[in-house]
C-alpha cells in the first residue's frame, strides 16, 4: 500500500472502459461483488501461495476488488517458474486489483505469486498504467475510484507509506501486512506503533519483553515454527552493542541467542538445545546470515525459504530436511551438513554461490534438489542410493561426479547429462590405465 498513482490528465479523453484497455493488454476483467466472487479466483494460486484475501472476510466490504486473468492463463504452468520473479509471465498471469472504500482510495495490484517473491503487493509499482496506458483515468471515469490525493506514483524503495502518508522503512511486507525497521506493522493502510520499550518487532516476530512472548501478527496468515521452539520464556535480556541489538531468551531449558542489526533484522540465531524443528522455520527471514543449531536432528518445510544473506550453517546432528529447505539462498559458498541422510523436493535449489558441499552420509533427496547450483565443480555423494527428476539440473561446472551406491540405469533419466558425460569420460579413462598396465594378449581378454 501506499503508492501513489498519477494525477487524471484533463485533456486526456479516453472513453474506453477498464474492461476493454485489459483486453487490449491480454486480459479479461472480472469486478467481485460477494465474497463467493473472490472465492472463484482461488484456483488460479499453487498451495502456500493464495492471498490472504480468500480468508479475509471483510475485505469485500472494506475494498472494491477486481480480478484480472491473462486469456491464455492455463498455457502458463507453475512448475515452470522454478526461480519466480514478481513480474514474469506466471506472476502477472493472475492480478488481484483491490482499491480502499472511501473517497480517495490506496491501490495495490497483487500478483500470482504473493508471498514467495517479494513486493508481490506492489506488482506493476501499484500503477495501473503501467498494465495499459490510460487505465488510472478509466476506473476513475467508468467506476468513480479516485486515488489517494490525486499524486503522481512515488515509490520510495524499501519503503511504504500508511494511510496518513509517513512513510517506513520496512523489513518483510508478507500477505497484505508490513513489518516495518520503526517497531510498526502496517495492514491495509493502517499502521499499528509497538513501545520500543517493551516490544521489538523482529524481521516479523513480535517479542513482549513485559508478557515475556513471542509471537506472530494475529493476523499474519504466517505458519513459522520459529516461534515453537520456546517454551514457557522465564526472562528476556535486551543490550545495544553498537549498531547491533543481542537478544537472549531463557526457558527452563537454556537461552536462545538472537542478534539483530539496526533495522531489527535478525542476522544471526543460536539455539544449541532444540533437537526438532517443524515447517515454515524462519521463512522470510531474508537478513541471516549465520544459523548456528548444534542439537537439532531434523527440520520441516519451508526452512529459509526466502533468506538472501545465509552465510554460514552449523548443524552437526541435522539428519532431515524437508521440502523446500534454504530453497533460493544467494550468498552461502561452503556447506558441511556431516550427518545429514535424507533432503526433500526443491532442496538448495538456486544457491547459486556454493561451490563446495559436503554430506558423506546423504542417501536420498527429491526433486530439483541443488537445481541451478552453477559453481560446484566437484559432486561426491558415497551414499547416495536414491534421486529424483531434475537433479542438480543445469549444472555445467562439474568437471567430477561420484556416487557410487547409485544405481545410474534406475536413474539414468533423473542425472544431469553433463554428469552422464563425467562418468563415461573416468570409465573410459579407467579402462585406459588399466590397459596400459597388462602384461600379455591373455591379459586384455580378461577385461572382456
Amino acid at each position: 500500500w501506499g503508492i501513489f498513482n498519477n494525477d487524471v490528465n484533463e485533456n486526456l479523453n479516453i472513453n474506453a472502459t477498464p474492461e476493454q484497455l485489459m483486453k487490449r493488454a491480454g486480459y479479461t476483467l472480472f469486478k467481485c461483488e460477494t465474497k463467493e466472487d473472490v472465492e472463484k479466483f482461488r484456483k488460479y494460486y499453487a498451495l502456500n501461495e493464495e492471498l490472504c484475501t480468500f480468508e479475509d472476510s471483510q475485505r469485500i466490504n472494506t475494498h472494491t476488488i477486481f480480478w484480472a486473468v491473462k486469456n491464455n492463463v492455463k498455457q502458463i504452468i507453475r512448475q515452470n517458474f522454478l526461480n519466480p520473479e514478481r513480474q514474469d509471465e506466471y506472476g502477472t498471469s493472475v492480478l488481484s486489483i483491490q482499491f480502499s472504500k472511501g473517497y480517495e482510495s490506496t491501490l495495490s495490484i497483487i500478483n500470482r505469486y504473493n508471498s514467495s517473491v517479494r513486493f508481490a503487493e506492489s506488482t506493476f509499482s501499484n500503477n495501473l498504467d503501467n498494465i495499459y496506458p490510460g487505465l488510472t483515468y478509466s476506473f476513475q471515469k467508468h467506476y468513480g475510484i479516485n486515488l489517494i490525493k490525486g499524486r503522481k506514483p512515488f515509490h520510495l524503495n524499501g519503503y511504504i507509506s500508511d494511510e496518513n502518508g509517513t512513510y517506513h522503512r520496512f523489513n518483510n511486507q508478507i500477505n497484505g501486512v508490513c513489518y516495518c525497521a520503526d517497531n510498526v506493522i502496517i495492514k491495509n493502510g493502517k499502521s499499528n506503533h509497538y513501545d520500543p520499550t517493551r516490544y521489538i518487532i523482529a524481521d516479523y516476530y513480535i517479542i513482549d519483553r513485559q508478557d515475556k512472548t513471542i509471537k506472530l501478527f494475529e493476523e499474519s496468515g504466517i505458519i513459522d515454527s520459529f516461534v515453537d521452539q520456546f517454551k514457557q520464556i522465564k526472562k528476556i535480556d535486551s543490550t545495544v552493542r553498537g549498531e547491533n541489538k543481542f537478544i537472549k531468551v531463557w526457558d527452563e531449558d537454556g537461552a536462545v541467542e538472537i542478534v539483530l542489526n539496526k533495522y531489527n533484522q535478525i542476522t544471526k540465531l543460536t539455539n544449541n538445545k532444540i533437537k526438532q524443528i517443524g515447517n515454515g522455520f524462519m521463512q522470510y527471514s531474508s537478513a541471516l546470515k549465520e544459523l548456528v543449531l548444534e542439537q537439532v536432528e531434523e527440520i520441516g518445510n519451508d526452512c529459509l525459504t526466502e533468506n538472501k544473506s545465509l552465510k554460514k550453517i552449523v548443524s552437526p546432528q541435522l539428519s532431515t530436511i524437508g521440502d523446500s529447505g534454504f530453497y533460493n539462498n544467494e550468498e552461502i559458498e561452503t556447506l558441511s551438513l556431516k550427518s545429514v541422510k535424507e533432503m526433500g523436493d526443491f532442496c538448495f535449489l538456486s544457491n547459486n554461490k556454493l561451490s563446495q558441499f559436503e554430506a558423506p552420509k546423504l542417501e536420498r533427496v527429491g526433486k530439483n534438489f541443488m537445481f541451478k547450483n552453477n559453481q560446484i565443480k566437484e559432486v561426491n555423494f558415497p551414499k547416495l542410493r536414491k534421486i529424483d527428476l531434475g537433479f542438480m539440473k543445469s549444472n555445467v561446472s562439474a568437471k567430477k561426479f561420484s556416487a557410487p551406491m547409485l544405481d545410474s540405469k534406475k536413474y539414468n533419466m533423473c542425472l544431469n547429462k553433463n554428469f552422464k558425460e563425467i562418468k563415461k569420460e573416468t570409465i573410459i579413462s579407467k579402462m585406459l590405465q588399466t590397459i596400459s598396465k597388462l602384461q600379455s594378449s591373455e591379459d586384455v581378454w580378461d577385461l572382456f
